[in-house]
């Protein structure tokens, strides 16, 4: 790295990536919350701002909303948790990663992670799902 002081110069491939998704207003970097269920506390990792989270502990559900995402499909990671009954706004469940993998959106839980991997298409008006046990 080029010692440039007193304005550092950030040329790399990666940093060039970065400056430009921030000259756009967008953030690169992974966004994450954790939230206290009645099994212990979840969480939740995505390709940017989490806007909402919130448990019902009489339902036993778990709602997410993702910050709109006009530029590229994401995946968000829930974890720890067991296979959830419903999934209400991330599309279809599919039996295998392999499976979700060429859909424009869907869901999958992978035992391996104790986690539900979801699949948003972009949107301009954020993802809202919903996690039932």
């Amino acid at each position: 790295m080029v010692r440039n002081t007193p304005n550092p110069a950030d040329i790399n491939p990666e940093n060039i990536v970065v400056n430009a998704f921030r000259l756009r207003g967008k953030s690169p970097e992974i966004g994450y919350a954790r939230v206290k269920t009645t099994s212990g506390t979840v969480s939740i990792n995505a390709p940017g701002e989490i806007d909402e989270t919130d448990f019902d502990a009489a339902a036993n559900a778990l709602t997410v909303r993702i910050a709109p995402n006009t530029w590229w499909q994401c995946h968000v990671l829930v974890c720890p948790v067991d296979e959830p009954a419903s999934v209400e706004g991330a599309g279809d469940q599919a039996s295998s990663e392999s499976e979700l993998s060429p859909r424009a959106a869907g869901w999958v839980y992978v035992p391996e992670l104790r986690g539900v991997v979801l699949k948003l298409p972009p949107g301009e008006g954020g993802q809202r799902i919903r996690l039932a046990w």
